[in-house]
């Protein structure tokens, strides 16, 4: 496939871990954007069978018990994924991803490393399974350079590091008696720590239980490399046609966050001149900045503030995106998502003169489908008549300015 990429800036996704969660989180947005509806919803479906509920309703009502591991997880994951999908619509496409814990779902999936239903399943049972695991577990957080906690880890088999976020920023995750020790000592040594409010001391010795539990769960899903560069949280770097399946996920549970390491390789990799936080509210953002440096892309959330809504978002695209992109009317987006949804590739971009048989490989099929996804997107087409549009399929350019006269003329059924 050559299709010819439509420039726009560099941007990298980053998604956010567990812990950026709060009830109705993006419920404002929700309610307000039909686009981001339909991704969300689409989500909560993939996810119903192994939640037992629907994680929209939970979300938007402001439950309480999206602060449960079971439910946070799983709600992280669509709000995120949710609110990717919605971006990409819009033509703010990532050219690199990285995920913090949990983040790595969802961006595995826009790197085409999973697909929604596998990530679903992977991200609702990983969440369940550490909420039944045993209590006393926690983290602790050090303003300190990992080397200058090794010898606290060194002698404890029920602590390790459950996080490097930065020069001065580790995190230690593991039995929650120990660690409280571990606080006082630094405390008396004048070292800053503060222990994290979680239920469980994720990324350390005390997920062993569960493992392989998980992996033989995992095992069911198609392991697949990533599309687009995708910076791994567990090896600190980008992954090289590397797939991701069941002996990377299980691994990923226990294993500390390297995103440190991962996001100064991508930061010095991928000359971005943005990095945009995925998430229900900023976490990364700061992080990033740190190691970014004064000369480094601009960082900025997704999701600003708790009262982020459709005009916000709308308005983030605005300055994420170059002017003439911003030309684009509301059927030329439609078209782009579409076209960009058949051909799932995330390494493709789709531009406005790619040609969409010989370029993109469309067929009589794919054909079939775009005229449906056309129908679902734009609902004032009505039906849509194939054969009339078929000399329009040319590119994007030109499928446009065939349903923008057809909507204009009042001539679909």
């Amino acid at each position: 496939m050559s299709a010819r990429i439509d420039p726009g800036p560099r941007i990298a996704f980053a998604f956010t871990g567990q812990g950026a969660q709060y009830p109705g989180m993006t419920a404002r947005l929700y309610l307000g954007h039909d686009g981001y509806r339909r991704h969300l919803d689409a989500a909560a479906e993939a996810l119903r069978p192994y939640t037992g509920t629907c994680v929209t309703d939970l979300i938007v009502r402001g439950d309480l018990r999206v602060h449960q591991t079971g439910f946070t997880q799983p709600s992280m994951f669509a709000v995120e994924y949710a609110l990717a999908a919605t971006l990409q619509d819009a033509g703010v496409r990532p050219v690199a991803v990285i995920g913090h814990s949990i983040g790595e779902f969802a961006a595995a999936v826009i790197a085409g490393a999973l697909n929604l239903e596998d990530a679903a399943l992977l991200v609702a049972v990983r969440g369940a399974y550490m909420q039944y695991l045993p209590s006393g577990g926690g983290m602790l957080a050090v303003r300190a350079a990992p080397e200058e906690l090794e010898e606290f880890v060194a002698g404890e088999p029920r602590v390790g590091f459950g996080a490097f976020n930065g020069p001065k920023a580790t995190v230690l995750s593991g039995d929650l008696t120990v660690l409280e020790r571990i606080h006082d000592e630094l405390t008396r040594r004048r070292i800053l720590g503060r222990l994290l409010q979680v239920s469980h001391g994720f990324h350390s010795p005390l997920m062993q239980p569960m493992l392989q539990r998980f992996a033989r769960v995992a095992s069911r899903v198609l392991p697949r490399a990533p599309k687009l560069p995708f910076y791994s949280t567990v090896r600190g770097r980008r992954l090289l046609n590397e797939a991701l399946g069941a002996l990377y996920w299980t691994e990923h549970i226990s294993a500390p966050v390297r995103f440190a390491q991962a996001a100064q390789r991508l930061l010095a990799e991928q000359r971005l001149d943005t990095v945009l936080e995925i998430g229900p509210k900023p976490v990364l953002t700061n992080l990033i900045k740190a190691l970014a440096g004064e000369n480094g892309p601009a960082c900025v959330p997704a999701c600003r503030s708790e009262d982020t809504d459709a005009a916000a978002l709308t308005a983030l695209i605005t300055d994420l995106l170059p002017d003439d992109a911003m030309d684009r009317d509301p059927v030329q987006e439609a078209v782009y998502a579409a076209v960009a949804q058949l051909v799932d590739d995330p390494s493709v971009r789709i531009g406005p003169d790619v040609a969409l048989r010989g370029d993109l490989g469309f067929d009589s099929v794919m054909v079939m489908q775009l005229t449906y996804q056309l129908e679902q997107r734009l609902p004032a087409l009505g039906k849509l008549s194939l054969p009339d549009m078929l000399d329009s399929i040319v590119t994007p350019a030109t499928l446009a300015e065939y349903l923008r006269g057809q909507l204009s003329a009042g001539l679909v059924a």
